[in-house]
């Protein structure tokens, strides 16, 4: 389990070597065709050792899982009707990957393929999840996966993790032409443990920005006759920021565009650069100065 690469969790049944062929045969295809993730395909675990420290600690280090549901049975309810079970162990991943998407805000990509003729039950008739195919036959998951997987849209998770969120909003627009715009700068904790401190730079193009104004957050060692680079050192102790917390707007500023730039094909070529730091973490961004404005 111990990858620097995002972390796929495969749920596929065990019952029959046909299920475990699939499982593994998953593995191979993210394999080969996102060698950028690291499947995990969790073997039988006979005690309570093996399922915390395997199952459950992948299942919470997962950053996509793909759920495969096998018939188990049918089942006569007190309504007089029969249900078609799947895998209790799939039925209990699902509930598990829906509690840390619902309540601990990790959303993560899911991949669902359910034998035909299969009964909603559970969590999954309250979330009304839908199969991407009701599959007859093992291969029919493979190949969808085949032309799935190289698109799927995988983020890494951490344990310690933080994220800078960049927004704008247009101020004030005049009939010459001008428009100015506040530019915000948060930080979202997307990790499991608290954030103590971090530091942020944005490194914003100096011909959008007012040339007579005294920017307070600028950090004039970092500055380059290109770019003001504005910064905030964040000391957040004793609270400290919790998992799925964001702290609005340590950084904010005002930028204008007018016609003369909107015209000027170098000027639209310019980036605005982002770093923020915490612990070992280092993040980066590049956006393009063309997309944050409203013209």
């Amino acid at each position: 389990m111990q990858s620097e690469k995002p972390l796929i969790f495969v749920s596929c049944g065990q019952s029959t070597e046909a299920e475990k062929r699939l499982g593994h045969a998953i593995c191979a295809l993210i394999r080969e065709l996102r060698p950028d993730l690291a499947a995990y395909f969790a073997e039988d675990q006979s005690t309570v050792e093996g399922l915390s420290n395997n199952i459950l600690k992948a299942l919470s280090n997962a950053a996509g899982f793909i759920c495969v549901m096998h018939r188990r049975g049918d089942i006569g309810t007190p309504d007089k009707r029969t249900v078609v079970r799947g895998s209790v162990w799939i039925e209990q991943e699902i509930a598990i990957t829906a509690f840390m998407g619902h309540v601990l805000g990790r959303t993560i990509p899911t991949l669902f393929y359910k034998q035909a003729g299969i009964s909603r039950e559970g969590i999954r008739s309250v979330l009304l999840m839908n199969p991407l195919v009701e599959f007859v036959e093992d291969s029919q998951v493979l190949e969808h996966l085949k032309l799935t997987l190289p698109s799927v849209v995988v983020n890494p998770f951490y344990e310690y993790d933080i994220e800078p969120v960049i927004s704008y909003k247009c101020m004030s627009r005049n009939d010459g032409g001008r428009h100015t715009y506040l530019l915000t700068a948060n930080v979202k904790n997307v990790g499991k443990q608290r954030i103590t401190d971090f530091l942020m730079y944005v490194y914003f193009p100096r011909e959008f920005l007012n040339s007579r104004t005294t920017w307070v957050a600028e950090d004039t060692r970092l500055s380059t006759p290109t770019h003001i680079c504005f910064a905030a050192d964040q000391k957040l102790a004793p609270a400290g920021l919790y998992p799925g917390q964001a702290m609005k707007a340590p950084l904010s500023f005002e930028y204008f565009m007018d016609s003369h730039l909107f015209f000027d094909s170098t000027a639209m070529q310019s980036k605005i650069f982002v770093e923020l730091y915490s612990g070992s973490i280092c993040k980066k961004l590049e956006l393009n100065i063309r997309d944050w404005q409203q013209f």
